[in-house]
């Protein structure tokens, strides 16, 4: 039997999550990646995609946190052992040019 990696097992724990996610704001997507924290440990930084109509009210710790606990419990679940970090960001926001 062939072990899945932990990038498999973190994808399959943030699709889950995605699917299951009902609540506001709309998740569009989860992307993540593999590596280490400041301090070196073994880390998933995960970047939320929200739908681009999500208003800047809907910006609040009460929608966004329990969006983050789901992820880190779902990739807990999956039986990967990193730091989980995660931040919110809007597909417009990624393609802004004034990040370049």
């Amino acid at each position: 039997m062939v072990r899945e990696s932990e990038s498999e097992q973190v994808k399959r724990a943030l699709d889950g999550t995605k699917r299951q996610w009902k609540g506001n704001p709309r998740v569009v997507e989860f992307q993540f990646n593999l590596g280490e924290d400041q301090t070196g440990d073994p880390s998933v930084f995960v970047t939320t995609l929200l739908d681009d109509a999500t208003s800047d009210g809907d910006w609040t710790s009460a929608n966004l946190d329990p969006i983050a606990q789901r992820c880190k419990e779902a990739i807990a679940e999956a039986g990967v052992e990193r730091w989980v970090y995660v931040r919110f960001a809007r597909p417009a926001d990624l393609n802004d040019p004034g990040d370049n």
